[in-house]
């Protein structure tokens, strides 16, 4: 039981984080670069994979913790 709880606060986490980071690009993106729709569709794609990065990242450091303090 308390494997599948620490695996739906994962998942929660996760979704929190990518919301959250999502949500700040796609303000900075709506205020800074309307202009021209080919610019903000490569940024999309590159806070994108940033994003996929940094969400690996964080996933692997909740992972870590959870390794260390069982």
């Amino acid at each position: 039981m308390e494997y599948f709880l620490r695996k739906a606060f994962l998942v929660l986490q996760f979704g929190a984080i990518f919301f959250l980071y999502f949500s700040v690009m796609q303000l900075s993106i709506g205020r800074w670069f309307v202009f021209s729709g080919f610019a903000n569709l490569g940024l999309s794609i590159l806070i994108v994979v940033i994003l996929v990065f940094l969400t690996q990242l964080t996933t692997s450091k909740i992972k870590d913790i959870y390794r260390s303090n069982p």
